[in-house]
């Protein structure tokens, strides 16, 4: 079994004897707590995180250098509103919390 990445795109494919299965499930920046799309809860969560440090690699830390930071924010902000092709039909990326919107102008 090969796993490998291609750009944003994780790719698996399992060798069934002469040929292969092929998966893709698209991965986007910034989709930090799984729900397949990039909004304000992502933002949130990166920005609750920020600042922490830590061998292991927590969702929030997108970028992979070991610290949650400016970088990480930026690339929620990159995609900000995205919704991936596998995202449930009915649900939206939610652009507020209550009454916060994300100012992306101001960032």
């Amino acid at each position: 079994m090969d796993l490998e990445p291609i750009d944003e795109k994780l790719l698996l494919m399992i060798n069934f004897q002469k040929g292969y299965l092929r998966f893709t499930k698209e991965v986007i920046a910034g989709d930090v707590n799984g729900d397949k799309m990039v909004d304000i809860l992502d933002i949130q969560s990166v920005v609750d995180a920020y600042g922490m440090k830590d061998a292991s690699i927590v969702p929030q830390d997108i970028n992979q250098d070991g610290v949650v930071d400016e970088t990480d924010i930026r690339l929620v902000e990159k995609n900000f509103l995205t919704k991936g092709p596998d995202a449930p039909a009915d649900k939206q990326p939610k652009e507020k919390i209550g009454k916060k919107v994300w100012n992306t102008s101001c960032a």
